[in-house]
């Protein structure tokens, strides 16, 4: 019976490689001294989600790139596949990252 459960091991374990590339679509815009940016990227770190930070603190030249995509100078701006996420809200990006 222990050969059956293989393919089922092996199917789980592709959804998850699989769902972890599809996380490499993450970005976060912070800055340095924002708390819910620190925030954000522990609940990322804790779900073993990759993602591509974008500090302004130490790039001012992207700011401008983040405004004209969401019409907000606040931090974290998250996106997520495509859907752009304002602030730490947590119930937000888990649910986009399930769609993703």
């Amino acid at each position: 019976m222990r050969g059956s459960d293989e393919p089922l091991l092996i199917c789980a374990e592709l959804a998850k490689t699989v769902k972890i590339k599809l996380m490499g679509q993450v970005k976060i815009y912070t800055t340095t001294t924002c708390v819910y940016c620190r925030a954000a990227k522990e609940h990322f770190k804790q779900k073993g989600i990759q993602y591509e930070e974008v500090n302004l603190s130490e790039h001012p030249d992207r700011i401008q790139e983040m405004v004209q995509m969401t019409g907000q100078m606040g931090v974290p701006v998250i996106l997520i596949g495509g859907k752009v996420i304002i602030g730490f809200d947590r119930g937000a990006i888990d649910e986009a990252l399930d769609k993703s």
